[in-house]
């Protein structure tokens, strides 16, 4: 494994992990006080999306991406996190369900930010559709998993989700960095 990859993996875990984390936070403390809930997603997708503008160049020397795609996701990873946490508490959730909307949520975010960022290749968009659409079928069936636990193992749990979340977009995003002599893109 090269530490172009490594490295690609450790951004995308600083740029995923403050919205894991909220949403662990958001789904916790859900029955108590869903305004302190509606807090946690705002702080963590406004966390994530400002990281993934300000870092993303780190991984493979991409630009700074367009303010458009900043608004997309702090707009979508917020509202995530908040019906995440919300339907985690519903009645009528299950796996099939949790998979569907992970696929759907995954799918969506990563159309919005390919039309939000326009020149990109249609391929690119697509990987990284993919690429979301699994980390978010992982995030919400694995995160069903603590949601009735201590805030402590919610967090932990959390921790490993994002760990999780960041190889799948890594690997389907950054693969071509395991090819040998390949730094950047």
């Amino acid at each position: 494994m090269t530490m172009a990859f490594l490295r690609a993996v450790f951004w995308e875990f600083i740029q995923n992990q403050p919205a894991v984390t909220a949403l662990a936070v958001a789904i916790w403390v859900w029955p108590y006080d869903k305004k302190i809930a509606a807090l946690c997603a705002i702080l963590g997708g406004l966390a994530s999306a400002l990281l993934i503008r300000f870092t993303e160049s780190y991984i493979g020397g991409y630009p700074l991406e367009p303010i458009a795609a900043t608004l997309v996701n702090i707009v979508a990873i917020c509202a995530a996190i908040f019906l995440f946490a919300a339907y985690i508490h519903a009645r009528w959730g299950n796996w099939r369900v949790d998979v569907t909307l992970g696929l759907m949520a995954g799918l969506l975010l990563g159309v919005l930010q390919g039309l939000a960022t326009p020149g990109g290749p249609m391929l690119g968009i697509m990987l990284h559709a993919a690429a979301l659409a699994l980390a978010g079928t992982l995030v919400i069936i694995s995160i069903r998993q603590s949601a009735h636990r201590s805030l402590s193992t919610a967090l932990v749990g959390s921790l490993l989700i994002g760990i999780g979340m960041s190889v799948i977009i890594s690997l389907m995003d950054y693969s071509y960095l395991l090819l040998p002599g390949v730094t950047e893109r």
